[in-house]
């Protein structure tokens, strides 16, 4: 038999809240965003474009620590933007951007763990190397590479 709603002991609070207790729960939810989530920068202080963001100094700072060796990612880490925006920049500085390329025992090893089924994803990561460097790579060395999407085809009939 199916309880008598009419007798639910919550029925009291199915009613709509008072005007004074919509400005409390307004002023408790400010209070919690402000801890939560503490106010983002302003436009003014993080402009979007990258030029605006850096002086020509720290650009040029930029693309003399890549000219003496240091990654991308790391200038990533350090200056706070993508790696398309730091070789953005330094293609502007006129710095010719290096090429990663995996060296031969890494695409020997990679073709081996690629054989055997795993990714190149999982492989790049594993070998600490860039995954469309170590595809490049594969592909020029002559490793016969499946069809992206994760799965094999079955061969037309």
């Amino acid at each position: 038999m199916a309880p008598n709603i009419d007798r639910h002991p919550n029925n009291c609070e199915l009613l709509e809240p008072t005007l004074q207790q919509l400005k409390w729960l307004a002023a408790q939810s400010v209070e919690i965003l402000a801890v939560v989530a503490p106010e983002s920068p302003t436009r003014s202080e993080k402009p979007r474009r990258l030029r605006r963001r850096f002086s020509s100094e720290e650009v040029k700072e930029m693309a003399q620590q890549y000219r003496d060796g240091v990654s991308t990612p790391q200038l990533c880490a350090e200056h706070g933007i993508s790696k398309t925006g730091i070789l953005r920049l330094l293609r502007e500085e006129g710095v010719e951007v290096r090429r990663q390329t995996a060296t031969d025992g890494v695409v020997a090893e990679a073709a081996q763990l690629y054989e055997a089924g795993m990714p190149v994803t999982r492989i790049a990561e594993q070998l600490s190397v860039s995954g469309s460097a170590l595809r490049r790579s594969m592909l020029k060395a002559g490793v016969d590479m499946r069809p992206r999407g994760g799965y094999r085809r079955a061969p037309l009939a």
